[in-house]
């Protein structure tokens, strides 16, 4: 399960759900929103950070594994054209999996 975190506490607006914030900002960051795109990467910090800190992971690619994860999750951010927000933590979790996954067997490491 992924936790989006300050996803109750209402925004500077008003009080948005996870799905429509999700889209809200996404669709900020893919207009040239910095503020946006900071916080989504900050949202998703807790996930970045442990799937960079998967034993094989880490084990293979170091501190570059934190790089890798935070680039491939802003390479979604800036290239996602769909309409399903309420699954979007789910595609991001994959997206950084196997970014990660696939910088792994570059390096020709096997796990």
């Amino acid at each position: 399960m992924i936790i989006i975190k300050n996803i109750n506490t209402p925004n500077t607006t008003n009080n948005q759900t996870a799905p429509s914030r999700l889209q809200l900002l996404i669709t900020a960051s893919q207009s040239g929103d910095r503020q946006a795109l900071l916080q989504l990467c900050e949202d998703f910090s807790p996930l970045l950070k442990s799937e960079a800190h998967r034993e094989m992971f880490y084990r293979s690619l170091g501190k570059d594994a934190e790089g890798i994860a935070v680039l491939a999750f802003i390479e979604l951010i800036l290239k996602y054209d769909g309409a399903d927000f309420a699954n979007w933590p789910g595609l991001a979790r994959c997206k950084v999996h196997f970014a990660l996954f696939d910088a792994m067997q570059k390096q020709g490491q096997i796990w």
